[in-house]
């Protein structure tokens, strides 16, 4: 419940603080929010010191892959879900194509993906951890970056399929990789644990993205216009994905971890 209230805090905040002007009682919900999260974490320590099942067992996180597997799907989760709102807004109210036309013109995306993963997934065994992840992430930052430009500057709708085809190859490489290479270095003991903390790392990035991008499309609004304000709020995309970039940039093998498998 007190995750929930935190998490709560902070969506609302960056859901309403554009809306509401920002008044000072927002930033004070805001600061509640952080306050939740930070004693959540010393129930869950306090949970294990004295021998007690903890929600989210803290030393999940002191397994290298699993710690930083978990920031960047929490990235991933941040930047995926939410990138098809400004795009199809752009779409549809900034080029005029109907709700059927946009979806055609989005499809390469995924067919690109459903091809190439399971190319990727095997590549994912043979290569060393974090090669494919770090290739993902970076094609992902390039296709969001792409779509910041191309959308704001209007060109032709044809060049969009540049990123889409991009994004499509780098879902395909960042999803099951990142997946993999976590949560293979767990102990058996843990294994259940660390799925339920992977996955709610994923949608807590999910729902706080949607919430962040909303708040910069409306403040965007407020400044630029239409086409500009949708292409630019991907920028915010690029700027997380570059911490999952990191992130992954720090896989290592399972031998060099002495944290992995030994509990």
């Amino acid at each position: 419940m007190l995750s929930l209230v935190a998490v709560l805090a902070i969506v609302l905040t960056l859901q309403q603080g554009p809306r509401l002007g920002w008044p000072i009682w927002l930033f004070g919900g805001l600061a509640l929010g952080m306050v939740g999260l930070v004693v959540f974490i010393w129930l869950q320590r306090r949970a294990q010191r004295h021998g007690q099942d903890a929600l989210v067992p803290l030393k999940l996180f002191r397994i290298r892959n699993f710690r930083w597997g978990a920031i960047s799907v929490s990235t991933l989760g941040f930047a995926v879900y939410s990138m098809n709102l400004p795009i199809m807004l752009y779409l549809q109210l900034g080029a005029g194509l109907s709700a059927q036309m946009a979806g055609l013109l989005i499809l390469p995306q995924a067919i690109v993906s459903v091809v190439t993963a399971p190319i990727l997934g095997r590549l994912t065994d043979r290569l060393p951890p974090g090669r494919i992840s770090t290739c993902g992430f970076g094609a992902m930052m390039a296709s969001m970056a792409l779509f910041a430009i191309l959308m704001s500057t209007e060109v032709p709708l044809g060049w969009l399929l540049i990123p889409l085809v991009l994004q499509g190859a780098a879902n395909a490489m960042s999803w099951s990789a990142n997946s993999a290479i976590s949560m293979r270095g767990l102990p058996a003991d843990l294994v259940g644990a660390g799925s339920g903390v992977y996955n709610t790392a994923r949608q807590v990035g999910a729902v706080i993205g949607a919430a962040a991008l909303g708040a910069v499309m409306q403040i965007g609004l407020q400044y630029t216009g239409f086409s500009q304000a949708m292409g630019l709020s991907l920028v915010l995309h690029v700027l997380v994905l570059g911490l999952g970039f990191l992130a992954v940039s720090r896989f290592r093998p399972e031998r060099d971890d002495p944290a992995a498998g030994n509990w």
